[in-house]
């Protein structure tokens, strides 16, 4: 009988073995979206006792130090809204970490409509739908009329709601708070005037 088995020879922690080799890893941050302006950017690196940060084609930082476990940290400046990507080297140029991408977004949604229906006048009291689609998804939204607070559900492609005007006559101005997901928050205090009763002829 003859045959043959293929083994793998793993560390204790059950992780392939590697050649032993200077490297370099940035563990955070990890790709995505972020809301705050400023971010951490932590590492683990191998045979290397300075590190060489990059944002793109702007250095960070040219001699980072690299402590006795081989972590490093570094705390960015407020970074300007969108894509940024970081990347680690040795001094020497000779090693460096696979590139993280992320994208800084604190820019508040943009209200591109709010609807009425039916539309105004209307009469004392009478229920009618309030909707509003944003220039990006919504984490949440709601409205007041009247010291009144209204909070708006997701439907499809805009957030909804159902108001009810007020029981005299006269303008009335409705005021919405929007928040895409990260949190960012603008604030419409003239999102949409109402007429309650019909004008006179």
């Amino acid at each position: 009988i003859t045959g043959e088995a293929t083994v793998q020879v793993t560390g204790e922690d059950g992780r392939v073995k590697k050649e032993e080799g200077p490297s370099l890893e940035i563990v955070t941050p990890v790709a995505g979206t972020y809301r705050s302006a400023r971010v951490s950017i932590t590492g683990k690196a191998v045979g290397v006792e300075e590190v060489r940060l990059i944002d793109g084609p702007t250095v960070l930082i040219n001699d980072l130090k690299v402590d006795e476990s081989g972590n490093f940290v570094y705390q960015t400046p407020a970074l300007a809204n969108g894509v940024h990507k970081f990347q680690a080297f040795d001094t020497a140029d000779t090693v460096n970490s696979e590139e993280v991408v992320i994208t800084i977004d604190r820019l508040p949604p943009r209200v591109i409509a709010v609807e009425l229906d039916p539309t105004p006048p209307y009469e004392k009291e009478q229920e009618f739908e309030l909707a509003i689609r944003a220039s990006e998804p919504l984490s949440r939204a709601h409205c007041i009329l009247e010291d009144v607070r209204y909070d708006l559900s997701e439907s499809g492609d805009k957030f909804v709601t159902n108001m009810n005007a007020p029981n005299e006559c006269g303008t009335y101005i409705i005021a919405c708070t929007v928040a895409d997901r990260l949190g960012n928050e603008l604030e419409e205090p003239n999102a949409a005037t109402i007429e309650v009763c019909l004008p006179e002829r």
